[in-house]
């Protein structure tokens, strides 16, 4: 039995490819590393992420592998889902939309739509040739749409909460129509 030393990784994901010769691992280290499962050597490093690899997948072909991470450029937290090039090592696309940890990901039968779930409560519905994403799917929130402005007795962490869970603050220098007062 042959051991491969990876290296030591706190958080360790893990995907193999469809024709079941390849093991792609991510973690701390912010890379996605491919291996060959027969002879345990490391064929690829996959190098752009800022952050830990919280998901892999790769395409039915095996010709593309997609990862999210904890990015974080210039001091924000994107939160990136990225889209290889198995053979090149080129990173095609990196997608953008969460604002919390992208903790899934999965492909459509036909390979179009990549599907990401996050920590933020979202799915995400991107279209992969464009790389945009055309829709968000989003939970009701039990206070959706409900306005809040000059309320008395909250504090700034209670108004926060409240548009955490849809609450819209209103700006008091505008006036509300006649028919609403």
């Amino acid at each position: 039995m042959k051991t491969t030393q990876l290296s030591k990784l706190w958080n360790l994901e893990t995907a193999v490819s469809p024709d079941g010769q390849y093991v792609a691992t991510g973690g701390d280290e912010q890379i996605v590393k491919l291996w060959d499962i027969h002879t345990g050597s490391c064929h690829r490093i996959f190098q752009r992420h800022t952050g830990q690899i919280v998901c892999i997948l790769f395409t039915a072909d095996g010709s593309h592998m997609i990862s999210s991470s904890s990015d974080v450029y210039d001091g924000l937290r994107l939160r990136t889902i990225k889209i290889w090039h198995l053979a090149t090592g080129d990173c095609l696309a990196t997608l953008e939309n969460h604002q919390d940890w992208v903790w899934s990901l999965s492909l459509s039968h036909d390979e179009q739509t990549l599907l990401s779930g996050s920590q933020d409560e979202t799915i995400n519905c991107w279209d992969i040739a464009t790389g945009e994403c055309w829709t968000t799917l989003r939970p009701a929130r039990p206070y959706e749409g409900t306005m809040i402005a000059e309320v008395k007795g909250l504090t700034e962490a209670d108004i926060s909460t409240l548009k955490a869970l849809g609450a819209v603050e209103v700006n008091s220098s505008c006036s509300m129509p006649t028919n609403f007062r």
